[in-house]
């Protein structure tokens, strides 16, 4: 594949591997950077939906609306990994010189420090690695968290990472909605999440929107005879989250924030990536 010509729109048109397909080819990643002593982990869409692989409904259910073409051409595109920035050495010998991926020359070094992408050998799909932080409309800071699960980004930070949109669209909604869904999801557990959320008005805001989002999704989709009991355990757990939320004590800056309110943009703006 000409390096110069690499877009990941060029890859998405090709994506042919199903969730559980680059879910594997996810879990090959990590297993190869553990062997070789670092951390990376799954995270995004693929991580949440290994996270319900035994619950069928949901998962049948998360596939045919992203087929339906609601946010997506396609189910699965890409893969996203977090990893730390001081073993970007080891990162790069693994996808260029062991996998014989190929780099996205731009972004790796524009934001190589933060965000780097490697293309499939055959295209079939692209990885993005986001370091340290993940940086979209509000930052989740990850660093010395990525221990606390394997081979995925732990629950607390990937429904962080869907609670910060601030545009959020049906795949998001529909990927909060499967997290909640989680045997092991203990809305007591939850400190995490009300911690970075008490200490950031805005983060807290745009959370609050998703989760009520979130919750009337829900409701369109109660009908599903299979995925009942799944999506009204979903529901509960999306009111508790949003009474604990309510809740919680808030930290100083978060009341001086809540006083100006939405006169203020509260969110960062992000632009897709040239492709």
């Amino acid at each position: 594949m000409d390096e110069s010509i690499l877009s990941t729109s060029d890859v998405t048109k090709k994506a042919e591997l199903s969730g559980d397909e680059l879910f594997q080819e996810g879990f090959r990643i990590v297993d190869d950077a553990k062997k070789q002593n670092f951390t990376l982990r799954i995270t995004g869409g693929i991580a949440i939906f290994n996270l319900i692989e035994k619950n069928v409904p949901i998962r049948e259910l998360l596939i045919k609306n992203r087929k339906a073409g609601r946010s997506s051409t396609s189910t699965f595109a890409d893969l996203d990994l977090v990893g730390y920035s001081k073993e970007t050495k080891k990162l790069n010998a693994l996808f260029l010189e062991q996998y014989q991926f190929q780099k996205d020359k731009i972004i790796n070094a524009l934001f190589g420090d933060r965000r780097r992408i490697y293309y499939h050998p055959q295209g079939t799909f692209h990885v993005d690695v986001f370091l340290d932080k993940l940086e979209f409309n509000h930052d989740i800071d990850i660093r010395g968290r990525l221990e606390l699960d394997y081979p995925n980004l732990n629950a607390d930070d990937l429904l962080l990472t869907k609670l910060q949109i601030h545009y959020i669209n049906d795949k998001d909604l529909l990927d909060i909605i499967a997290l909640l869904t989680v045997d092991t999801w203990k809305i007591e557990d939850r400190q995490r999440i009300l911690e970075v959320l008490s200490n950031d008005w805005g983060f807290c805001y745009d959370a609050v929107n998703n989760l009520k989002a979130s919750a009337a999704r829900v409701k369109e989709l109660i009908n599903e005879p299979m995925a009942e009991p799944s999506l009204s355990l979903s529901a509960k757990r999306i009111q508790d989250l949003l009474e604990k939320i309510e809740n919680s004590q808030k930290s100083k800056e978060w009341n001086k924030a809540a006083k100006r309110g939405a006169k203020k943009q509260w969110w960062r703006e992000i632009e897709d990536v040239l492709r």
